[in-house]
């Protein structure tokens, strides 16, 4: 009988789907998130505000070759499923890829969803690519993202990991410049967010709070690991910076960043850890959390010949896909 009568009160709050009377928690807004051993989170009732989604992986067959349409119909489903959160994959402003990565940014305002144009510098640059970074290549985004009404302009990501030439800034100039950057795009369009993406280890965590964090908005970290790892870093990087701060990628793995689904024997396992990944952000106090990603072809060199995405080559992991709501 109490079984029927909680069945009956989750049909009143919107909830199509549940197996378990004992998996059920309470979010925000009033929504339902239904955590039954088959993974079920059903974000379209929900609509939790922190969640994000990472779309447009310019390394994989779902952005190259590039279409408009695909990315207005994927954005509008996103859309129908409760996210309200699109970070545009990052991009390096000198290459093609980050013309592709407009028209997603595009989509997502079409779709009417909080837009972050995210943008990075490929790894291996010079001091003088960083300068012409900094002086040349931001000033012109942040203008075009003002102009077309694009919510938020992430200024990098990882950046710290990619100064490796013998010439290139030190992490130290890197903080530096970011947060001049940012002060001066506050000045010309004080209503545009600035963000940047940083690695979540500790201690790149540390240094960030160490330098602070200056007129960026919101400071990132991409963050992936198991459930522990996820709880841990989650209630980090709030203690450090509260809400300023959000994990700008999340998925699963266990052997490095990116060890993604070859870690795992079966989808099932992988969507157990992703769904624990989830919750440790939902838990943390964090205002948002970017799954890393919707889809991928599959081209990536550490997942070849398959991806961790959502949609791989392969096709849909029907597992993970209940477990973010979209199923």
């Amino acid at each position: 009988m109490k079984k029927i009568i909680l069945y009956i009160l989750i049909i009143i709050a919107g909830v199509v789907s549940v197996a378990s009377a004992s998996s059920i928690i309470q979010l925000n807004g009033g929504g339902i998130v239904n955590l039954n051993g088959g993974g079920v989170m059903n974000f379209q009732t929900a609509q939790y505000p922190g969640m994000c989604m990472n779309y447009g992986a310019f390394q994989g067959g779902y952005i190259t070759p590039f279409s408009t349409t695909t990315n207005d119909i994927d954005l509008a489903y996103l859309y129908s499923k409760g996210y309200r959160t699109i970070r545009s994959q990052p991009t390096d402003p000198r290459n093609s890829t980050n013309a592709r990565a407009k028209q997603v940014a595009l989509a997502s305002k079409r779709a009417g969803m909080y837009t972050i144009h995210s943008l990075q510098l490929n790894s291996g640059f010079l001091l003088s690519d960083w300068n012409d970074y900094i002086n040349i290549y931001i000033p012109a985004q942040t203008t075009w993202a003002h102009d077309n009404n694009i919510d938020e302009i992430s200024l990098g990501n990882e950046e710290e990991l990619g100064n490796t030439a013998p010439d290139a800034p030190s992490d130290a100039q890197i903080k530096a410049d970011i947060k001049t950057a940012a002060t001066a795009i506050k000045a010309l369009y004080p209503t545009l967010k600035i963000s940047y993406v940083s690695a979540g280890y500790d201690a790149t965590i540390d240094d960030w709070y160490t330098a602070g964090i200056g007129d960026i908005d919101y400071i990132g970290f991409n963050a992936y690991g198991s459930t522990a790892s996820a709880v841990a870093k989650g209630a980090y990087i709030f203690s450090r910076f509260g809400t300023r701060g959000w994990i700008g990628e999340f998925n699963a793995a266990t052997a490095g960043l990116q060890g993604g689904i070859l870690n795992y024997s079966n989808e099932s396992n992988w969507a157990q850890d992703v769904r624990g990944n989830l919750l440790a952000y939902v838990n943390s106090g964090l205002p948002r959390y970017c799954f890393f990603m919707y889809k991928d072809g599959g081209n990536e060199p550490w997942i070849i010949p398959d991806s961790y995405a959502v949609y791989a080559s392969t096709g849909l992991r029907k597992i993970v896909a209940n477990v973010l709501g979209l199923n």
